[in-house]
């Protein structure tokens, strides 16, 4: 019977790890792929676990096998914590797809104030146009494809000097995005989402149709598409971070302004 269960448990598990991991590849966006990488895993490592604790009977390796056991529940939730966090910080996510965002206060844009019974303005309030709120994210959208073969296409031609992305230049190194990125996209009143033109949405390509690519919108709370920086606003940056920021500060606040 022991060896029953402990069989089932190493199958059950297996499949779990399994599913988990097809997750990985076939979800979407950051949040469904945490929720892959975490749960299923976690529940599936425990079953191989117990599954190995009823085959063997040493206490010292039953010792060991707690202790794993133990770090995998302490450890997933905060990794997976702190992966959608950074990731919802650096614009990863499509914050259209949330119920609820406790982080940038989607859900409402005042907090209560007991002293007074009423409502008090938040900190970006405060330090922005009243319609800035109505602005939920910024996104930009690359003038290359996503994907191993267009990462790997744009380099190419970029080296080559066939093609150029602007926006590209801002937001990434020859290798790597620029720490520098992550340090200003954390710094916005609002937060930033980054797609490739084969990523967008039917709505979100109507609305840089007109103007070109690469572009940065504005997206508001009714869905409508802003845009803030052109191609020919991109370019002049020349790669400059620090130029893209005041630059994007100054449409936020036209935007808002006009709105």
């Amino acid at each position: 019977m022991t060896d029953v269960l402990a069989g089932a448990c190493l199958i059950l598990g297996s499949l779990l790890a399994l599913v988990a991991g097809i997750g990985l590849v076939r979800f979407p966006d950051v949040l469904t792929r945490m929720h892959a990488a975490t749960k299923p895993q976690t529940l599936g490592v425990l079953l191989i676990l117990l599954g190995l604790a009823l085959r063997v009977e040493d206490k010292s390796v039953l010792a060991v096998i707690g202790l794993a056991a133990v770090f995998q529940l302490v450890t997933a939730p905060v990794s997976a914590h702190m992966l959608g966090r950074s990731a919802l910080r650096a614009g990863h996510i499509d914050r259209a797809r949330l119920s609820r965002d406790d982080l940038f206060g989607h859900d409402a844009e005042t907090r209560p104030d007991p002293a007074a019974g009423g409502t008090a303005p938040t900190h970006r309030d405060r330090d922005q146009p009243a319609r800035m709120a109505d602005i939920v994210e910024v996104l930009g959208v690359y003038d290359a494809d996503g994907g191993l073969r267009g990462e790997l296409s744009y380099v190419v031609g970029h080296l080559l000097g066939r093609t150029e992305c602007s926006l590209c230049d801002v937001t990434h190194s020859l290798v790597r995005r620029k720490a520098q990125w992550d340090a200003m996209a954390s710094r916005l009143p609002v937060p930033v989402r980054l797609v490739h033109r084969n990523e967008v949405t039917a709505s979100e390509r109507a609305a840089w149709a007109s103007v070109g690519l690469p572009v940065v919108l504005a997206v508001t709370r009714t869905g409508e598409h802003h845009v803030l920086l052109g191609r020919a606003e991109l370019a002049a940056l020349d790669g400059s971070v620090e130029a893209f920021d005041a630059a994007l500060r100054r449409a936020l606040v036209s935007l808002a302004g006009a709105a």
